[in-house]
């Protein structure tokens, strides 16, 4: 898809617990006024909805931002995510003039914000992707190495209930950006109040911290799903 407008996020996502598969999923990131809100809804939904225009084994999905800190921008995020061989066939395949139309349309209600691309690492719980707040975290993590083995480490030993993930981020990044997690959430409760950790996992989080190398949180956000196509 060569778009010039829409910018494209592409982060990559595991599809199984404890996977390390390069599944991928990306998402257009959009500034949309307050007025034009239906409008884009409108639209993704006109086009997504038709037989064909959503690449088989992937699918799509239009979140708004519920919380971000300053300097964060985006209102939406339009997500598509699917196993690495339906990813690619999507970014391969050649548009018709519908896909353009389609990008017309929206380009007229919406103000493209950033784009990057990366990979997942670790993911727990990924086959249930019904949570529909998602909070992410992104940071800076000076010695990969070091963080990566640290949360494996953990995250094994004290497994989420909920899809959780790890990933990197390779290209496109801005503010220093490496890494991310993602946590997934049924709603506003569950987002705000966090789990109930042991002792013994609140000690691994401080020894983890200790231990992780230098580790800068740049931005963290929450969305939360307004439609999915598939």
């Amino acid at each position: 898809m060569m778009i010039k407008k829409v910018k494209l996020i592409i982060l990559f996502f595991s599809i199984s617990s404890y996977s390390i598969a390069q599944n991928a999923w990306s998402v257009y990131e959009w500034k949309v006024k307050p007025q034009d809100v239906s409008t884009v809804f409108n639209i993704c939904n006109d086009y997504l909805s038709q037989a064909g225009n959503v690449t088989e084994g992937t699918t799509v999905a239009l979140y708004e931002v519920m919380f971000a800190g300053d300097g964060f921008e985006a209102t939406h995020t339009l997500n598509i995510y699917g196993d690495m061989g339906s990813m690619n066939k999507a970014y391969s395949t050649v548009q018709d003039s519908d896909w353009f139309l389609f990008i017309e349309k929206l380009n007229q209600f919406i103000d493209p914000v950033a784009s990057l691309a990366g990979r997942a690492i670790k993911s727990y719980n990924a086959d249930d992707d019904s949570a529909p707040i998602h909070q992410l975290w992104v940071m800076n993590v000076s010695e990969s190495d070091k963080f990566v083995e640290g949360w494996n480490n953990l995250r094994d030993k004290f497994p989420p209930d909920n899809f959780v993930e790890l990933g990197t981020i390779v290209s496109g990044r801005e503010d220093g950006v490496t890494h991310y997690v993602l946590s997934a959430q049924q709603d506003f409760k569950d987002l705000v109040e966090g789990g109930n950790r042991s002792k013994a996992e609140s000690d691994a989080w401080r020894k983890f911290r200790s231990e992780r190398g230098e580790t800068e949180m740049v931005r963290s956000f929450a969305r939360r799903l307004v439609k999915k196509w598939n």
